[in-house]
């Protein structure tokens, strides 16, 4: 497995299927609109078939490249989780950008609403932005009690605090107090979010060293996956092997792992589509647990 660092700040440049030719190394890796990785620098499509189902089941972008930059400039100008007892706060770091799950006291105004961390101080007061539930904004209340799900990167953390400020100007935000009855919370093994994830395959019991089709993660877990691809390669209990990303907060993380089928359904809307139930093999110990950052990241922000 391949930890990289991400570049937040490196912009994308969409892709046309006639910049993507089959059976031609890459230039330039392909990334979805989000970042994720579909594929590297160098992969082969190995036919016309799979540089249509990645431009069907995605949104392949490229980086942008110095000429890009200059081009667009010439154009300006031209135009013009069982819980554990309570934990030191020391265990508890929020970075930015973290996304909080907001459960506010049982009554009439009960409800879940999302956030995200615009900082901390050392002593752990919180600033977050404006919550919203259902894209609407929740309005809390100085004094209020509320109760927070977060996820640190490593563990996720359940705890309470009190709004002890809701800021207007320059913009919106709240002040929260430092935190108190944190708990740690055990990510249950059989959450499964929706993703949308390339992931390049090989068939057999063996891997022969080539990643030679194109699919689709549909839902993952940290046990196993859904995976959408063309036609029906193989049978239950046959052997894949899969090689895919995932991002979470700080890293795109790349994964290889033996894969199990355990179950093929044809996808009544498409006939030339079949999902695949997988269950993973052989995961190292950081591979599931890189697994498990990624469910419980789009967990929380599923509101899960």
């Amino acid at each position: 497995m391949e930890f990289k660092r991400l570049d937040r700040g490196a912009a994308l440049q969409p892709l046309m299927p006639s910049e993507v030719l089959p059976e031609t190394q890459l230039e330039w890796p392909v990334f979805d609109a989000d970042g994720t990785l579909i594929a590297e620098r160098g992969q082969v499509l190995p036919s016309l078939e799979d540089r249509d189902f990645m431009f069907i089941h995605f949104e392949p972008h490229r980086s942008r490249t110095a000429a890009d930059v200059a081009l667009d400039m010439a154009d300006s100008a031209g135009a013009g989780s069982a819980e554990t007892p309570e934990l030191d706060l020391a265990d508890l770091v929020l970075q930015t950008g973290h996304v909080l799950r907001i459960k506010t006291p049982k009554g009439v105004r009960e409800s879940h609403a999302l956030s995200r961390v615009i900082g901390q101080t050392p002593n752990q007061t919180t600033f977050i932005s404006p919550p919203v539930v259902d894209g609407k904004p929740l309005r809390l209340l100085t004094g209020e009690n509320i109760q927070i799900m977060a996820f640190s990167g490593k563990s996720i953390f359940e705890y309470r605090c009190t709004v002890e400020t809701v800021c207007r100007t320059p913009f919106e935000y709240l002040i929260l107090s430092k935190p108190f009855d944190v708990r740690r919370v055990k990510l249950r093994r059989t959450v499964r979010v929706s993703t949308r994830i390339a992931c390049w395959l090989s068939v057999g019991e063996r891997f022969q060293g080539t990643y030679d089709m194109l699919g689709a993660i549909r839902d993952m877990s940290v046990l196993g996956a859904s995976l959408s691809a063309r036609g029906q390669f193989a049978q239950a209990g046959s052997r894949l092997h899969l090689r895919f990303s995932v991002r979470t907060q700080d890293y795109d993380i790349e994964i290889r792992t033996p894969s199990i089928i355990r179950n093929v359904t044809p996808v009544t809307n498409d006939p030339n589509l079949f999902l695949y139930g997988l269950e993973f093999e052989s995961l190292a110990p950081v591979e599931h647990l890189a697994l498990q950052c990624f469910v419980t990241e789009h967990s929380l922000g599923n509101g899960r």
